[in-house]
């Protein structure tokens, strides 16, 4: 009458198991939501490219309208050959165009705004006789930013 149930359960509970697969569940549904976020980043990044992209070359095409016509300024005035007298007065009758004697000829540089930060710069560097059968060579084209000096983290140079 005296007789011993043998329950003896070696295996793991049910509670066990329901909490494993809670923590199963949390696990996953936070790396889904990591990498959703993960995912939206990256097309944020990528139309921020886009934009600028499109910012950039619709200032390229700006600046090099006004090289054409700067370059037609050029043609007039090597053909009526009073280059020095006439090119200086054309060139700087454009907007925010700077132009600067040098033995060669004329050194032309204008900026085109990309967007409020930065610029587009160029310089051109005009010939009084055409080189080459080149009026002009294009010396700088590139963007900038109006605080350039100022971007980077100050660096030690080596010295004391």
């Amino acid at each position: 009458m005296n007789e011993k149930k043998n329950n003896s359960f070696s295996g793991f509970g049910v509670g066990y198991v329901s909490v494993m697969m809670i923590f199963a569940v949390i696990c996953l549904t936070i790396l889904a939501v990591l990498s959703f976020q993960a995912a939206d980043s990256g097309n944020a990044l990528t139309e921020r490219n886009a934009a600028f992209t499109a910012e950039y070359y619709a200032a390229d095409a700006k600046a090099k309208q006004l090289l054409m016509e700067l370059d037609e300024a050029a043609f007039a005035g090597h053909q009526s050959s009073f280059f020095e007298d006439d090119f200086p007065a054309l060139a700087s009758g454009y907007d925010g165009v700077s132009v600067t004697p040098v033995p060669e000829g004329f050194r032309v540089s204008y900026d085109t705004a990309i967007n409020d930060r930065l610029s587009l710069s160029s310089e051109i560097m005009f010939y009084t006789t055409p080189l080459n059968g080149r009026r002009y060579d294009i010396v700088k084209w590139g963007s900038s930013s109006p605080d350039t000096q100022d971007s980077g983290p100050a660096l030690w140079d080596g010295e004391f």
